[in-house]
């Protein structure tokens, strides 16, 4: 029997350093879960994190083309309303550029009877 009795002991031995060997594999296979879940979060987090300032980025860059905008009709009615005040103050010019009325020989400072009839049709509406 003692024979028998080491050998069962033995046989014990051998399973439960099996069972320790694949106790020990879960629990390192368990542990490789857990950081792999942690290193998932933290990834999930950092990319949030970017989203969210793309999406400040993106708001400040849609206000500034709104003000871009918005200053760009300004700038537009301004350089239509100095078109129709040139016209009618100093006569009918070059409506591009304030520096270069058009200028015809013996016509005064408020132009010519050609320049004033032009000037008066512009200001009815042709």
């Amino acid at each position: 029997m003692n024979a028998n009795s080491h050998f069962r002991k033995r046989a014990r031995c051998t399973k439960c350093t099996e069972a320790e060997q694949h106790t020990q594999a879960a629990e390192a296979q368990s542990r490789e879960h857990v950081l792999r879940s942690e290193m998932a979060e933290v990834a999930a987090r950092d990319a949030n994190s970017h989203a969210e300032r793309l999406a400040l980025e993106l708001g400040g860059a849609t206000q500034r083309a709104e003000e871009f905008q918005r200053r760009a009709v300004e700038a537009k009615k301004r350089v239509g309303d100095w078109r129709i005040f040139r016209v009618s103050i100093l006569g009918v010019g070059c409506s591009h550029s304030p520096r270069s009325p058009v200028q015809s020989e013996g016509s005064n400072h408020y132009g010519g009877p050609a320049r004033k009839e032009a000037r008066i049709s512009l200001l009815r509406g042709r």
